[in-house]
């Protein structure tokens, strides 16, 4: 069955949409930078992205817009220093940033107990600021007592995809190191690459023994660049597994162009359990997608922007804002 298209006019399509949330028990949920742009932050495609952003602030010889986001990056001092550079600048602007109605429609959600789990692509933590749980080692279902879960102990909730810009990460040891402390930040702002705590202190450590110093890693930021995988993939894919197999009814894309491919893979997992279960996958978005490679996948395509919709949802269902006391 081909994909929907609702319009912002399409007033019969939007209330199906909302009716479909409002029955719904298990809503998994996957955004993009779509979310986060009404906040202030730019997404990475459009015309005032980052992407445009960046090449309108560097010289392209320096840094070729996405391919600063590319692994390819640690082979070139000078736009690893870029990448450094522009990754802090970005990290101090996100700091201020207040959550969107999006966010905190998908708090709600969690509230009112019909999030299953929210997977985002971003990088900019705005989840956390509305009490969602980021732990990926403190997952409920892994949990064998038999006790139950206290209201305050969720488990994870929110997945990042691509890692965030709260810590950073050893090349060398792979532990993660406060960015905020010991002038880390200034050093990422300069373009320099700040030293691994944890690889100085084992070296010095074992040079007051009398032994060999090993070598010290540098600090990189703690986000997913094109062409790695996730340093936590272990923890991830069996709370994917878990998600998939916990029979969600719908699944909720907002604000993605849907271009990654590991996110496509997801996506059609997840529409797949949902649409075994005989629910819908709602997609909210500007961007058309490929009617050839989303047709069967994607139920509702709801052209329009994600607070817009969520405003409009709201004034349709407002019962889904009610708190849990009050349902």
């Amino acid at each position: 069955m081909p994909t929907l298209q609702v319009a912002p006019t399409s007033s019969d399509l939007l209330q199906a949409v909302a009716d479909t949330l409002g029955k719904a028990r298990r809503v998994v949920v996957i955004t993009g930078a779509g979310i986060s742009t009404n906040s202030g932050i730019p997404d990475f495609r459009s015309q005032n992205g980052l992407y445009s952003l960046i090449q309108s602030q560097y010289d392209k010889a320096q840094a070729q817009s996405r391919d600063l986001f590319d692994s390819n990056i640690w082979a070139d001092p000078v736009k690893t220093s870029v990448f450094y550079r522009f990754a802090t600048s970005l990290r101090q602007k996100v700091k201020d940033i207040e959550p969107t109605a999006t966010h905190r429609f998908i708090a709600q959600l969690r509230d009112v107990g019909k999030l299953a789990r929210v997977y985002t692509q971003n990088i900019d933590e705005i989840e956390k600021k509305l009490g969602l749980s980021t732990d990926l080692n403190h997952e409920k279902h892994q949990q064998k007592s038999a006790k139950p879960i206290l209201s305050f102990d969720r488990g994870v909730e929110c997945v990042f995809l691509h890692g965030s810009l709260s810590s950073l990460r050893c090349f060398l040891c792979g532990k993660v190191a406060d960015w905020d402390e010991d002038g880390r930040e200034g050093c990422t702002l300069s373009g320099e690459q700040p030293e691994c705590p944890h690889c100085a202190g084992a070296a010095a450590a074992r040079v007051e023994k009398g032994r060999r110093a090993l070598g010290v890693g540098k600090l990189r930021p703690d986000i997913v660049l094109y062409g790695e995988e996730h340093p936590q993939s272990d923890l991830i894919s069996p709370i994917v597994q878990h998600d998939l197999s916990a029979g969600p009814d719908v699944l909720l894309i907002l604000g993605t162009s849907l271009r990654v491919h590991g996110l496509k893979i997801m996506v059609k997992e997840f529409a797949k359990s949902v649409h075994s279960k005989g629910g819908k996958v709602v997609f909210v978005n500007f961007t058309k997608p490929s009617e050839s490679v989303w047709g069967d996948v994607l139920d509702f395509w709801v052209e329009w922007d994600c607070d817009a919709w969520v405003n409009d949802l709201r004034e349709r269902k407002p019962n889904l804002w009610l708190s849990a006391e009050e349902i």
